[in-house]
């Protein structure tokens, strides 16, 4: 069949799943090469608040990142949390955070950006064994985040 018969599916619709506030650490550089920066941010804990899951973020998680050159982040984080009703998850994410240089080295320096001056935006997918949660590892979510001097925040939503 060819491709130009074929229907073009719908594009997708978005259903907020929570916000999330995750309290991170002092990054921690673990090389520089000619490629980039590769630098690893803890994870101290935190919360997520939503209509339908909320719970805390358990100590441990980090986001190994590989800052570019040209200061684009390319964000690898992987989480543990815990619901309000004690089932798990394991947030596996992948994000780029992109600016320009001045608004890099604001963020780089600790300062608060407004983040309509530059792209965070995260792939996210979640594991667990609870099955009363096992509809989210049969989905993919997105997430749009704000950098903040000591934490991260991200509205996550379920891509539909």
């Amino acid at each position: 069949m060819p491709i130009d018969s074929m229907p073009v599916p719908a594009a997708p619709g978005l259903r907020h799943l929570f916000e999330l506030k995750a309290e991170v650490g002092t990054p921690i550089q673990a090389h520089q090469a000619a490629w980039g920066i590769r630098r690893i941010v803890p994870v101290l804990g935190g919360r997520f608040e939503g209509e339908r899951l909320s719970g805390r973020i358990e100590p441990g998680g980090a986001d190994h990142q590989w800052i570019q050159p040209d200061g684009t982040a390319e964000l690898d984080v992987r989480l543990a949390l815990k619901t309000d009703e004690g089932q798990t998850l394991y947030m596996k994410v992948a994000g780029v955070r992109s600016a320009s240089p001045e608004v890099t080295a604001k963020i780089s320096a600790g300062e608060a950006v407004d983040p309509s001056q530059y792209y965070f935006r995260e792939a996210i997918r979640f594991e667990t064994s609870s099955p009363a949660l096992a509809w989210m590892g049969q989905k993919l979510f997105v997430g749009v985040g704000t950098r903040l001097p000591d934490c991260v925040l991200l509205s996550v939503f379920e891509v539909l």
